[in-house]
């Protein structure tokens, strides 16, 4: 019985060295095949053979495609290891090098549109050169950056390199809104995991919802329309008195005593009982605190004002401070508390009768 080829166009008859007989071959390769021992009874009812699944895993390999535009999308990664989040706005030839006192300055086979600030990165230099950079100067044709290295001659760069802007955006991980951004303050993009800031540019039209909006150290707002903000207002069933009585502006706005105050009484305005209020505020910064005092049928005023535990004498409505309270009325003191240095502090006070 001649020999036949029982395998498929991958997977051809082969030549077993200790057979020489082809009739033994084909038998042997066709146990091999059904993966038996004995020759099955009917060869059409028998288990697919060995090269029927390697055919069909060869089949799937060649069917799986990965389309890398989908995993990794306006995405750059630095060959150093930074991940650089944003996306390629303009690109230009390099043409010619040179670093002199720590600057390298780039030129360009044409006008380009980089101004200074932007983030750049520059490939295929030299080593000397390439890497993430900040744009601190630019002429039609030249680009400048702050680089650390040995002075460096003018040289043409042949083949040319390439300079290009990323624009950079953060990206958002996770549910609790915290993002990772790019480090600007260095020569080269790093990650920082943090809260997000918000700029007054990042608020457009309406936002509505419940939670807390939490801005970074020192956010500004420009031009910005406030519908019926609500303010924290801390009610406590606490009788003002002769001791002293501390204001937590990280807690709240407005401090309600809802018991008849029992004595005069010192406030003392702070961040809470671990943060000064001086830490939170810079030179030119305001803010407005409200104390509700309760008073029965004797009353009983604010005698003594400090900022951080330091004593300090407020400028009052009018001209002068008050030297009683109001009798079964809710007297309101306002304090409005500008900085004008390091623990330094000018207020504006008033209190206004509620009956």
């Amino acid at each position: 019985m001649g020999a036949s080829n029982i395998g498929s166009g991958k997977y051809p008859l082969a030549k077993i060295p200790a057979m020489a007989d082809p009739a033994d071959i084909h038998v042997a390769l066709k146990y091999y095949h059904w993966g038996q021992a004995t020759e099955p009874d009917a060869e059409a009812n028998a288990d697919a053979g060995i090269a029927h699944y390697l055919d069909a895993i060869d089949d799937r390999i060649e069917d799986i495609e990965i389309d890398l535009a989908n995993v990794i999308e306006d995405t750059v990664i630095d060959a150093k290891g930074d991940l650089i989040i944003g996306v390629l706005t303009g690109t230009a030839s390099v043409t010619n090098k040179v670093l002199t006192g720590n600057v390298a300055t780039l030129t360009t086979s044409a006008a380009h549109e980089f101004i200074e600030g932007d983030k750049i990165i520059v490939t295929d230099v030299g080593a000397t050169f390439d890497g993430t950079y900040i744009v601190t100067a630019t002429t039609n044709t030249t680009v400048s950056y702050a680089k650390t290295a040995s002075n460096v001659a003018s040289a043409a760069v042949s083949p040319v390199g390439q300079v290009q802007q990323v624009s950079v955006d953060n990206l958002t991980v996770g549910s609790d809104g915290h993002v990772l951004t790019a480090d600007s303050t260095v020569d080269t993009f790093g990650l920082k995991w943090s809260a997000p800031t918000v700029s007054t540019s990042q608020i457009t039209g309406s936002t509505t919802g419940t939670g807390s909006l939490v801005f970074g150290t020192t956010p500004t707002l420009s031009r910005s329309f406030l519908v019926s903000p609500r303010e924290k207002v801390t009610i406590s069933a606490t009788a003002a008195g002769s001791d002293t009585h501390h204001f937590d502006v990280i807690t709240q706005s407005v401090l309600y005593y809802t018991s008849n105050a029992s004595g005069n009484f010192t406030l003392n305005i702070r961040g809470d009982g671990s943060t000064t209020l001086d830490s939170l505020l810079n030179t030119g910064d305001a803010l407005t605190a409200v104390f509700l005092v309760t008073n029965g049928a004797t009353a009983y005023y604010h005698s003594t004002l400090t900022i951080d535990g330091n004593s300090i004498t407020p400028k009052w409505q009018g001209g002068t401070a008050p030297s009683s309270g109001n009798p079964s009325s809710i007297d309101s003191y306002s304090y409005t508390v500008i900085k004008t240095g390091s623990a330094a502090f000018t207020v504006l006070a008033s209190q206004t009768r509620f009956a």
